[in-house]
C-alpha cells in the first residue's frame, strides 16, 4: 500500500471516530465549534497538507463534518477523499478514491459505509 493510500486510510478512520463520537457525545455544533478551536490551539494546528500527511483531518474538518453529518457513510468518505486528492495532488483520484474505500472497508468491517 503507497504512502498516500495508507494515509488515506487512517484519515477516514479518524473522521469516522470523530464524527461518531462527537455524534454519540450529544455535542452541539457550538460545543464541538469550541472544543475544536480549544484542541487546535493546543496541538499548534497545522496546514490540511500537513494534516494528510500524518493521516488525520484538521481541526476546522472536524467542526465541518461532525456539524453536518451524524453518521459515517460512503458518501462522506467520497467527501474527504476528493478534497485529500485535491490536496496532495492525486492524479487519478477516482481510482485512488475507490481503492482506498475498498481497503477500509475491508479492514474496517463496518457496518455504517
Amino acid at each position: 500500500m503507497g504512502f498516500n493510500k495508507y494515509n488515506a486510510c487512517i484519515l477516514l478512520t479518524e473522521i469516522r471516530a470523530d464524527i461518531e463520537g462527537l455524534a454519540a457525545a450529544n455535542l452541539t455544533d457550538d460545543e464541538i465549534n469550541i472544543s475544536q478551536k480549544i484542541l487546535k490551539q493546543a496541538n499548534n494546528g497545522g496546514t490540511k497538507e500537513e494534516t494528510y500527511k500524518r493521516g488525520y483531518p484538521s481541526r476546522e474538518q472536524i467542526i465541518d463534518f461532525a456539524s453536518r453529518y451524524k453518521i459515517f457513510t460512503e458518501e462522506v468518505a467520497y467527501e474527504i477523499l476528493e478534497d485529500f486528492c485535491m490536496v496532495m495532488k492525486i492524479r487519478d483520484s477516482n481510482f485512488f478514491i475507490r481503492g482506498v474505500i475498498d481497503t477500509f472497508k475491508s479492514v474496517q468491517q463496518t457496518k455504517s459505509i
